[in-house]
């Protein structure tokens, strides 16, 4: 990936350093204790060398003139931890293609990941993805679109398309109990539907563990891969 923009706030002699754009050859012009330095060690903390370079000490490094008024809002819930470092990274072709090899051509549109790393010590992502490009090219993978078309079933987002499908899979499962039912029949065209039955069922079973994946990451933990389950 390579950096595109950063932001840095609030660190050592920085109060707010406004977005900057960076290029092929970027340079930072200033005085002596302008900030220069600051705003590397901002950027190296994002994704440091050595293990545990990555953290932030409010005490060293929140600007002295105001870190015991922020020190009493966090300790009182008046307010967040302060996002020390924002930065955009723009995506590049090798690392692009297994994404949309899996999610579809065009589901990232900018093909960038924003990073934000906190006074907390936590790290953040986030990336705009196209998510009728994804649901799409995972229901034409488990060949469900014309399933969903028959039943006039409409989504617009990846948590809509996980509704849609839960719905479709209950709808499944009650014409499975009625043919597993009926499969004791003696008729071995009427044991042949149960069995077709079965299968659809299993299918749409599938492509719904795949949409949750996506529409449901693990909750506080940074996600950096993208998870995909295969379709049968």
């Amino acid at each position: 990936m390579l950096l595109k923009h950063f932001h840095i706030r609030d660190f050592q002699s920085i109060r707010d350093s406004n977005p900057a754009e960076v290029g092929d050859i970027t340079c930072l012009v200033g005085k002596n204790e302008a900030g220069k330095t600051a705003l590397l060690k901002a950027l190296y903390r994002l994704n440091p060398i050595a293990k545990g370079d990555d953290k932030f000490d409010v005490t060293d490094d929140y600007p002295r003139a105001r870190v015991t008024e922020y020190e009493q809002e966090i300790r009182s819930g008046k307010r967040t931890y302060t996002v020390v470092t924002e930065a955009t990274l723009a995506l590049e072709d090798e690392e692009l293609k297994p994404i949309e090899e899996h999610f579809g051509t065009g589901v990232l549109p900018g093909a960038e990941v924003m990073l934000t790393r906190t006074y907390e010590n936590k790290t953040h992502f986030a990336v705009k993805a196209d998510e009728t490009i994804a649901g799409e090219t995972l229901l034409a993978r488990a060949n469900l679109a014309e399933a969903l078309k028959q039943e006039n079933l409409a989504w617009k987002s990846l948590k809509e398309l996980a509704s849609v499908l839960e719905k479709l899979a209950q709808g499944q499962q009650e014409k499975f109990n009625e043919a597993y039912a009926a499969s004791a029949i003696a008729d071995p065209d009427e044991k042949m539907k149960a069995f077709a039955a079965r299968i659809r069922f299993t299918r749409r079973s599938c492509a719904r563990s795949a949409v949750w994946s996506m529409a449901k990451p693990n909750a506080g933990k940074p996600q950096r891969r993208f998870v995909v389950h295969r379709l049968y």
